[in-house]
């Protein structure tokens, strides 16, 4: 077995998605973060760049536990 991984990750509206492959396309590992959207004014919605990097980290970290 190879030990070439890929790494996807998807950074989207309401969840961070993060999947590893094999360099055969199999998926090894999958998690998804979800984060509450920020409502500040009506008709407005932020987030902070800092739930997309603590949903990363928090989904790398499980998809990397459950490719092992």
């Amino acid at each position: 077995m190879s030990d070439i991984y890929l790494l996807g990750v998807d950074i989207g509206t309401t969840s961070v998605k993060v999947g590893i492959f094999d360099i055969k396309g199999g998926l090894r590992g999958f998690a998804s973060t979800s984060y509450q959207l920020e409502h500040p004014q009506i008709g407005w919605v932020e987030i902070s760049p800092s739930k997309w990097w603590r949903g990363f980290l928090e989904s790398f970290e499980i998809a990397t536990r459950r490719a092992k």
